[in-house]
């Protein structure tokens, strides 16, 4: 057996933290492995050096305006409305990656 590590994540959540993950495979699997070019993910760390998460701040009301708008077709202009533009770009670094909840009004 062999572990690549695939991520090293670090942000705060009122407290620092540090999230690792990787892949067991069998050695003769390592084709297979280097065909998935996990190395094109942005957040791909293999070593010691992490990606920090800067944690998005933004209401569910401005989570909803921008993911009307996402993903950005290219040349477009994101509407950031009332929210910080840090607040919007770190959300939308991420958004593909954060869970998805929907508010459901049950009667």
């Amino acid at each position: 057996m062999d572990y690549k590590q695939l991520f090293n994540f670090q942000y705060d959540d009122n407290a620092r933290m540090t999230t690792f993950g990787g892949v067991f495979f069998d050695r003769a699997s390592d084709a297979d492995f280097r065909a998935c070019a996990f190395e094109r993910l942005k957040f791909f760390r293999p070593g010691v050096d992490h990606f920090r998460i800067r944690a998005p701040k933004p209401a569910l009301r401005e989570i909803a305006h921008l993911e009307r708008q996402l993903p950005l077709a290219q040349g477009a202009n994101l509407d950031f409305g009332p929210m910080p533009h840090k607040d919007a770009n770190d959300y939308i670094e991420l958004y593909r990656y954060l869970p998805t909840f929907a508010p459901i009004d049950l009667i």
